[in-house]
């Protein structure tokens, strides 16, 4: 993951290089060495993902090679995990912090995903009659399940519910 970028962006590998001081471990080695056990284990398992704070660390390298060439935003968001990147792009979080909030959010993830198994599905063009439709299909066949966000004005659905 991003070892293209790493390969012939220089400022993504000075970025990620730096990035293994600022944290005190060497996540750029882990994206690109493994052992992929490490970003993708089981979920069930009790060592926490790195696959989070991976795409986290790639997607800042990418935005400040973007800002290195005068691309800068006039806004940052995300979604889950992103807000902690956003934060830390936009400069109100430091790396450490955000990458320690992003653990955190991983690591409980993780075991409330052990508690209450579920799944969340995202799909945008969908009307509300559909997203229903899909949400009552859903929970004939795997249990309850429900709308939980319903963005119309951009036609954007989210549907979870538990397992």
């Amino acid at each position: 993951m991003g070892k293209d970028f790493d390969a012939e962006v220089p400022q993504v590998r000075s970025f990620l290089e730096a990035l293994a001081g600022e944290l005190g471990y060497d996540l750029r080695r882990t994206m690109f060495e493994g052992p992929d056990a490490v970003l993708h284990h089981p979920i069930a398992s009790s060592t926490p993902s790195l696959f989070m704070e991976a795409i986290s660390a790639l997607s800042l390298a990418v935005a400040q090679t973007f800002e290195a060439h005068g691309i800068r935003p006039d806004a940052l968001a995300g979604r889950s995990m992103g807000e902690y990147t956003a934060l830390m792009a936009a400069g109100a979080v430091d790396r450490p912090t955000g990458f320690h909030l992003l653990r955190c959010f991983a690591d409980q993830a993780q075991k409330d995903w052990g508690l209450l198994p579920g799944r969340v599905l995202t799909v945008y063009g969908l009307k509300p009659a559909d997203a229903r439709r899909i949400s009552r299909a859903v929970t004939r066949e795997c249990g309850p399940c429900e709308i939980i966000c319903l963005y119309q004005a951009r036609r954007m659905a989210v549907v979870g519910g538990p397992q």
